[in-house]
């Protein structure tokens, strides 16, 4: 109530503020009011035609309405003033995939995959998992696996370039006063997005894996997630869940069980004390 407050507040004293017309959407969608945010996404939206994040608040609306038609239409409207963001394009593949047609499935494939490309970025995460989730749907598991593990080989490559960015900031900063500190900052907070890409992408991995039945692999990915970012609680309940599939199975001995559990209490946070 508050947020939503202050944003009025904004809006009343400017009522071009985009942003903030924006930011009332993604509050109210969060609150799961589609019908309200509608109008503020579309309000931001004819404000800056150029925000794609408008146009993602408004194709997440009409899908959470129902209305599949016109989260297609908007999509492709976003494609329209720019053809060649991903985000836009990526809009066009979660219009299709998650519309009742089936035919629009293989054009939101291809819509996901372009995406993929035009980022540079084989690890980008909206466009890669939504790919990944429809691959699953079809029960093609290696292609998963294979869109995954790209993924992760392009978010450590430029985690590695952050760091090395990183380095050289720093060491410029010591030697000249002024943009050095600015550069090193904006540097760390990219090298940690990465991270935390590669940390969703290693629990998604271990998913798939557990359905492919390879499951000292699979637990590996789990723990992985959980060393670079132990708060991942869809790793915690997936290596869970892998535990009590292997101990179901018989092939998971005491030994690996108790192991198990130790490096899992060793990664999560233990709580302060006082």
């Amino acid at each position: 109530e508050k947020a939503l407050a202050f944003v009025d507040k904004a809006i009343s004293l400017d009522q071009q503020h985009a942003f903030a017309h924006r930011l009332k959407g993604d509050i109210l969608l969060a609150q799961d009011l589609p019908d309200k945010a509608t109008s503020n996404f579309f309000h931001a939206k004819e404000i800056c035609p150029t925000d794609i994040a408008s146009y993602e608040g408004m194709v997440e609306c009409f899908l959470q309405r129902g209305q599949y038609s016109d989260a297609i239409m908007t999509a492709r409207e976003a494609i329209e003033v720019a053809p060649r963001d991903p985000r836009a394009v990526t809009l066009v593949g979660l219009a299709l995939s998650r519309a009742p047609q089936k035919e629009g499935r293989d054009r939101a494939k291809r819509a996901f995959r372009k995406a993929l490309h035009l980022s540079g970025q084989p690890g980008m995460l909206r466009p890669l998992l939504a790919l990944v989730d429809m691959c699953m749907e079809d029960g093609d598991l290696n292609m998963c696996v294979d869109l995954l593990q790209r993924g992760l080989e392009g978010s450590h490559e430029e985690a590695v370039g952050g760091m090395m960015m990183m380095m050289g900031a720093t060491t410029s900063s010591t030697s000249t006063s002024g943009t050095g500190a600015t550069d090193g900052t904006s540097t760390s907070t990219s090298t940690t997005h990465q991270h935390h890409q590669q940390d969703v992408l290693q629990t998604k991995l271990g998913e798939v894996l557990t359905l492919k039945e390879e499951f000292m692999d699979a637990m590996t990915c789990f723990h992985t997630a959980l060393s670079i970012n132990p708060d991942n609680l869809d790793a915690v309940r997936g290596l869970e869940r892998l535990e009590k599939t292997m101990r179901g199975s018989g092939t998971m001995d005491e030994d690996v069980s108790e192991d198990c559990s130790s490096q899992q209490a060793q990664q999560r946070p233990t709580s302060p004390t006082y």
